[in-house]
C-alpha cells in the first residue's frame, strides 16, 4: 500500500462519500474508485483461502521435485556425469526460484 492509497482510504472513511473524498484528494472519482478497488482486490487475494491452498499444494509439489532432482544430482555426481550434474543444478535453482516466488 502506498502513501497515496492510504490517503485515499482515509479520505473515503472521513468523507463517507467517494465524490467528496475524490475532491478532498484532488483526483477524479473514477481514479479514487480504481485505487480503492485495487486495494480491496489485493487484500482479498491475500486472504483468499482457495488461493492459499493452491499455493501450498504447488509449494509441496515443487519441494518434492527439488528433492527428486537433488537425489538425481547425487547419483549423477557419483557416476561422474558432470554435464548431468550441471543440468540438474540449474533445474534445482529454477525450482527454488519458483518456491521463493510462491513464498511472497
Amino acid at each position: 500500500m502506498t502513501l497515496t492509497e492510504l490517503k485515499y482510504i482515509v479520505a473515503v472513511a472521513r468523507e463517507r462519500h467517494f465524490g467528496k473524498a475524490a475532491d478532498a484528494c484532488f483526483v477524479s472519482q473514477p481514479t479514487l474508485s480504481v485505487a480503492v478497488k485495487k486495494l480491496e482486490d489485493d487484500a482479498w487475494s491475500a486472504a483468499d483461502p482457495e488461493k492459499q491452498a493452491r499455493q501450498e499444494g504447488l509449494a509441496g509439489a515443487i519441494e518434492e521435485k527439488i528433492s527428486k532432482l537433488e537425489s538425481e544430482k547425487s547419483a549423477a555426481s557419483t557416476a561422474g556425469d558432470k554435464k548431468k550434474v550441471a543440468e540438474l543444478e540449474e533445474a534445482i535453482s529454477t525450482q527454488k526460484s519458483w518456491l521463493a516466488v510462491l513464498a511472497k
